[in-house]
């Protein structure tokens, strides 16, 4: 296979995307909350997450930068691996690219986590 299909293309980065925010439902759930709603989907999809108590400002910076550290760990095991070297050397040729553009939707930062993590006391403020 010396080609990928023009939906590969477009499908893996939504798939970056959609999986970056199924981490933050994870790791929401994992750290207690009670329920999560939908919020808006228009101009941004945005989710409310219910806690029985307030979580900590720690909890909260790990929840916003969950995909990150994730991704992080995923780059360094899939290049430690030797994972990276044998998608780099496989065909098509540009597929290592088309893997890497996908892992950095997942791993970037949004402007939201981002506030998130630096002041997670303003983020009950919001809500």
């Amino acid at each position: 296979m010396d080609w990928l299909p023009t939906w590969v293309i477009i499908l893996l980065p939504m798939l970056g995307l959609f999986l970056h925010e199924l981490t933050h439902l994870i790791i929401a759930k994992h750290q207690g909350a009670n329920g999560v709603e939908l919020v808006s989907t228009f101009p941004v999809f945005r989710l409310g997450v219910d806690y029985p108590d307030p979580p900590s400002s720690r909890q909260l910076r790990v929840m916003a930068l969950a995909p990150l550290l994730i991704g992080i760990v995923t780059g360094i095991v899939a290049y430690t691996s030797g994972l990276w070297a044998s998608i780099r050397h496989s065909q098509p040729y540009y597929l290592h690219v088309i893997v890497g553009l996908s892992w950095l939707c997942y791993t970037h930062v949004s402007p939201a986590d981002l506030q998130t993590a630096w002041r997670p006391t303003q983020y009950f403020k919001q809500c």
